[in-house]
């Protein structure tokens, strides 16, 4: 793959991220049972650590890509990118508690954010230099 089709499909790969329509490796939710006897304080306490637990999720995609996309290591490379998929579990994992929480996952992620035209703009140059 050439390194701008390279740079697309790691776009691409963010972007479902994002937007949580990345698929994980298919591992099973680990918490077979949610404890429903949680106050509404535990509750949004919960659904705050929850939060920032998915934001944490959503950097180490950035993290772990982001070294593959470099990595001239194949063996390393592939290391990197199965600890992504990991993560993806995790991400997963982690919208699912929130939504089992009734809390709000929006504000974790870039879309959630009000304003994110700087990293459009930044992609568009990005891009040209590489065509």
């Amino acid at each position: 793959m050439n390194r701008l089709d390279n740079f697309i499909n790691e776009c691409d790969i963010a972007l479902k991220t994002l937007s949580f329509k990345k698929s994980g490796t298919g591992r099973s939710y680990p918490a077979n049972k949610t404890s429903s006897s949680l106050s509404k304080k535990e509750k949004s306490l919960s659904a705050q650590l929850m939060r920032i637990n998915l934001a944490g999720e959503v950097a180490a995609q950035a993290l772990y890509r982001g070294q593959a996309m470099v990595c001239k290591d194949a063996e390393i490379k592939n290391h990197l990118v199965q600890a992504g998929e990991e993560e993806t579990d995790h991400l997963i994992w982690c919208k699912k508690r929130l939504d089992e929480l009734n809390g709000n996952h929006q504000s974790s992620t870039l879309f959630g954010m009000q304003d994110h035209l700087p990293l459009v703009q930044y992609l568009e140059a990005l891009v040209k230099k590489l065509v």
